[in-house]
């Protein structure tokens, strides 16, 4: 047999209906008394408790409460609010979205019928049904809503039935009162009255009945307000159905009892606990002799109980920290020592669920310090004293021990140092190359891409090798051919190279370019050779004459095609992946003030080659962990960026620069800006146009180009950061493009351009990264959600379909809450065409490690 319970409270309504602040507070009280062990006896699973609830869920509750039941089962319906009639005397209950229409109709659809409740109690299988109903049924004529009835309803009609019993409040023409001063209504008042004091029980049997409990609350109702009557209507043996029990006597006797109930393995269960300090406070015992009490009675066993757990913790986290899991015999064994333990599996399963958590926390905290030291070490080798003491600040934070750290830095650094060592062959293999030919024979090509398969080295890894060498080998060519052009021009003026003047101007001219005196040597013999002799100081030599340097310029076609990187045609045109320093980054206070200044760390980039001298520079980003999302207080988060969760992402290069109207124009062949600069960033861009711009680029370069996921993107943004922006804990105009008309912090206003502004103009963040904070809004690969629950951990996008796409970073039209590192945007339909999306949309784009078609 179960019983079950359904508590109805309505104190707030739409215009029209009075408010009824006692309502939510009479569920809660019949909740309480239900509650109760000694009276009511229900079980708090079998209580549903609404309040102020609107119609569509309240019918839904009463469908649940009736349906599925057992013929035994005991069904309790309780309301407290207004009842309302229609026009043809019809009752329903309201429900906190009841309305009426502007004539004072009632609209049945925000209500609850009778006829409804009466239906689901028909189909019920359970023959012990009870409705108490504290409502005013005339009470719907308040605030202008007229009567259009006869003044009757016929209560047995609607709600009864074989087995059932219905309590009201009042009549069916009656208003339910309530007395000022008091938080319960009257009725609902008296009823719990009756069964705390026992009082109801009128045939003293221990148990109060329906016919009991109404008998005692009508008549204590009309000792304090005559005029109302409350009434009665049961069926068959719905006078008898038994509601509650009567409490015994004594507090401190029931107390023991009901501690003795919860006691569980040595300790009070947590829900025991929570049933405890419930009836601690309903039979009106302190807190001190409340816990006299329980540890008068847990004492004999606390003390053995928990020693056996802490036993068994040990051996458990013992196991665990040997093998890091937990094999056939070992759970054999773990049974054994239970079973002697006198333990059981409810005991064991919290232990070894928080013991694995805590391993578990422990391995992920090995992980991301291993992440932070390989990162440490590709960025510098060795170590600094600075990024040593940052790696000690995260052990500590990471709650490791130098036991734990030392194996996995020996590991690292050997491999490390043999990667270096790895370079560093590289390097004077290449060199060597060089130094015997120039360009590089495509035999020597081949040559060196053995070696460097050998030495498992990846093209990204020996880039920038490369490219430091050939641009010194190219970078000293162009010095030659300054120096053979300055010749050329010195002789052509009809200068002779024996003249002190000359000669020295030239000898100073080559300590300038910095000129081996060989190279001077072949240079002035061949040009001298090449040209005509000269009879007179001032003869001028017609273009015709002129004579071309016997060695062939080496434009920068030449150059990437010796280099190994392009052929004819147009090329890929990876311009070496170079090293670069570039600005600093810039750090300020909330006043705005810069409170520090840095170099930004080396990283590689590369420049992919669009033709006709535009290129596109994409900035690697190292592989690493960061926070995703705001934290609780941040100025200007919303929702939508929690919960704040820990996301590993894996490296990728990223434009260093947000996408311009050249780079645009070159690839799609349009321009769909409003505000024109070939180096003003694109915007007015579908997502589906930065979508398509990806796969026209991909397929030019033969290289894989995206979107960035929104992972990626607020990583790559933070860089290394945990305040709101990159720059610190504010924005000012003079650090990015916003609508400086509002402040975020205490920093001054700035600043409102109204437009965007060329790509670069303000400082980069700690990646080398421009423009994260504003100018135009950018498209990432994901589509919007309205949290970050489900959301993937592993920086990858999250993509389910749904019709929105994200946008991050702000733009010069929004305000710097807007523009922070978390914040997060969409509501632009992915096909919409230029003209319909705003000035202020833009992108960049992503291209993976390695990756190439």
């Amino acid at each position: 047999m179960a019983k079950v319970a359904l508590l109805i409270g309505v104190s707030e309504y739409e215009p029209g209906l009075n408010p009824l602040p006692s309502a939510v507070r009479d569920v809660e009280a019949v909740c309480e008394v239900l509650l109760h062990t000694e009276m009511g006896g229900f079980a708090a699973s079998d209580i549903t408790l609404l309040k102020n609830p609107e119609r569509q869920v309240v019918e839904m509750a009463i469908e649940m409460l009736f349906s599925s039941r057992h013929k035994d089962d005991l069904l309790l319906l309780y309301f407290s609010g207004h009842g309302i009639k229609d026009d043809r005397g019809r009752l329903y209950l309201a429900t906190r979205n009841t309305s009426k229409t502007p004539q004072g109709e009632l609209i049945r659809s925000t209500s609850v019928s009778a006829n409804f409740i009466h239906d689901r109690m028909i189909e019920s299988r359970s023959r012990r049904q009870v409705v108490i109903l504290d409502s005013c049924f005339s009470g719907a004529f308040a605030e202008g809503m007229s009567a259009k009835d006869d003044g009757t309803i016929d209560i047995r009609q609607q709600l009864g039935g074989e087995g059932r019993a219905v309590l009201t409040s009042s009549t069916s023409t009656q208003y339910s009162f309530e007395e000022k001063g008091q938080d319960l209504s009257i009725y609902t008042r008296f009823l719990i009255e009756g069964i705390k004091s026992g009082e109801a029980d009128r045939d003293q049997d221990e148990f109060i009945s329906i016919d009991e409990l109404h008998e005692y609350a009508s008549q204590k109702v009309r000792e304090l307000q005559p005029a109302m009557k409350p009434e009665i209507y049961a069926i068959r043996e719905g006078f008898k159905i038994r509601l509650t029990k009567v409490a015994p006597g004594d507090p401190r006797q029931r107390y023991r009892k009901e501690v003795a109930r919860f006691i569980h393995r040595g300790e009070i269960s947590l829900v025991g606990r929570r049933t405890l300090d419930y009836q601690r406070t309903r039979l009106g015992l302190e807190t001190t002799e409340a816990k006299a009490i329980e540890d008068e009675i847990l004492e004999p066993y606390r003390k053995e109980f928990r020693k056996k757990l802490q036993q068994y913790q040990q051996v458990f986290t013992e196991l665990l920290e040997r093998d890091e899991t937990i094999t056939d015999s070992d759970r054999h064994d773990l049974q054994n020592l239970q079973q002697i333990l006198e333990l059981q599996n409810e005991d064991t399963m919290p232990i070894e669920a928080l013991v694995t958590a805590r391993f578990k926390t422990h391995q992920q905290n090995l992980q991301i310090y291993q992440q932070e030291f390989t990162t440490a070490l590709r960025e510098e080798f060795p170590l600094s004293t600075a990024s040593r003491d940052r790696l000690r600040q995260t052990q500590q934070q990471l709650e490791l021990a130098n036991g734990d750290i030392a194996a996995i830095e020996s590991q690292i650094t050997a491999e490390v140092e043999a990667y270096h060592q790895k370079l560093q062959d590289y390097q004077r293999l290449f060199f060597t190359g060089t130094q015997q030919e120039y360009p590089l024979s495509e035999a020597t090509r081949n040559n060196l891409r053995q070696q460097q398969q050998r030495l498992g080295l990846t093209d990204v890894d020996v880039a920038p090798i490369e490219a430091q060498i050939t641009t010194q080998i190219e970078s000293y060519h162009q010095k030659l051919q300054q120096y053979e052009q300055e010749l050329i021009k010195t002789i052509k003026a009809g200068n002779s190279l024996d003249s002190n003047d000359i000669r020295q101007r030239l000898r100073q001219l080559q300590r300038t370019l910095g000129l081996k005196q060989a190279d001077i040597t072949a240079i002035e013999t061949r040009v001298v050779a090449s040209q005509e002799l000269i009879k007179s100081p001032i003869q001028q030599l017609s273009s015709a004459q002129r004579i071309q340097p016997a060695q062939e310029r080496i434009t920068r076609q030449k150059f990437l095609k010796w280099a190994g990187w392009g052929g004819v045609g147009l090329v890929t045109a990876l311009a070496g992946c170079e090293i670069f320093k570039g600005d600093e980054t810039v750090t300020v206070d909330k006043k705005g003030q810069v409170i520090k200044r840095d170099p930004i760390k080396q990283a590689k980039f590369f420049k992919e080659d669009l033709g006709n001298g535009i290129t596109l520079d994409m900035v690697e980003i190292l592989a690493g962990s960061f926070k995703m999302g705001s934290p609780p207080g941040e100025n200007g988060r919303s929702t939508t960026e929690e919960p704040q969760h820990a996301v590993n992402v894996p490296a990728f290069f990223i434009g260093k620069f947000e996408v311009t109207q050249e780079q645009y124009q070159q690839i799609m062949g349009s321009n769909p800006s409003y505000f024109k600069g070939a180096k003003r960033p694109v915007e007015r861009v579908s997502w589906n146009d930065a979508v398509d711009f990806c796969e026209k680029l991909s397929r030019k370069t033969r290289r894989k180009y995206r979107l960035p996921s929104e992972a990626e993107w607020e990583y790559a943004c933070r860089a290394g950061t945990t305040t709101p922006f990159h720059f610190g804990e504010t924005i000012t105009t003079e650090l990015a493009n916003y609508n400086g008309n509002y402040t975020y912090a205490s920093e001054p206003k700035g600043k409102s351009r109204q437009e965007t502004t060329e790509v670069g103009s303000f400082p980069p963040n700690a990646f080398g990264l421009y423009d994260m904070h504003g100018n135009v809004l950018e498209w990432c690969q994901d589509n919007w959600h309205d949290s970050y629950k489900g959301a993937p951990s592993d920086g990858s996008a999250w993509i389910d379909n749904n019709q929105y796409q994200m946008l991050r970073g702000g733009s010069w039209l929004f305000i710097p809450e807007v523009c922070r590192s978390a914040s997060r945007g969409s509501n632009y339909w992915a096909e919409q065409k230029h003209v319909d999306i705003d000035f202020n949309v833009g992108f960049r784009v992503v291209c993976a490690v390695g990756r190439t078609l």
